[in-house]
C-alpha cells in the first residue's frame, strides 16, 4: 500500500486551481475597482440620493435576495416607469 497516490495528486491539482482562480479574481478586481470608484464619485456628485440601487431579485431555487448596484438612474426611476406604463 502506497502513501499518496492519484487522490493526493488530484487534491493538489484542485488546490492549485483554486489558488489560480483566486489570484485571477484579485487581479481583475483591482482594475474594476479603479473604474468603479470614479464612476461612484461622479454619480454621487451629479445627483442627490443613495449611491447604491437596491432591488429584490429571485435567485437560485426561487430564493429571494437583495441586489446592489451603482445607481445610474434617477432616484425615483421605478415610480416614473410605473406612471408612464399606466
Amino acid at each position: 500500500m502506497s502513501v499518496g497516490g492519484a487522490g493526493t495528486d488530484r487534491t493538489r491539482a484542485l488546490a492549485a486551481w483554486e489558488i489560480a482562480q483566486r489570484a485571477l479574481a484579485a487581479a481583475l478586481l483591482l482594475p474594476a475597482f479603479a473604474i468603479a470608484l470614479p464612476v461612484a464619485l461622479l454619480v454621487r456628485a451629479a445627483s442627490p440620493g443613495p449611491l447604491l440601487y437596491r432591488q429584490p431579485r429571485e435567485g437560485k431555487d426561487g430564493i429571494p435576495f437583495r441586489m446592489y448596484k451603482l445607481r445610474t438612474m434617477a432616484v425615483d426611476a421605478d415610480a416614473r416607469l410605473a406612471r408612464h406604463l399606466a
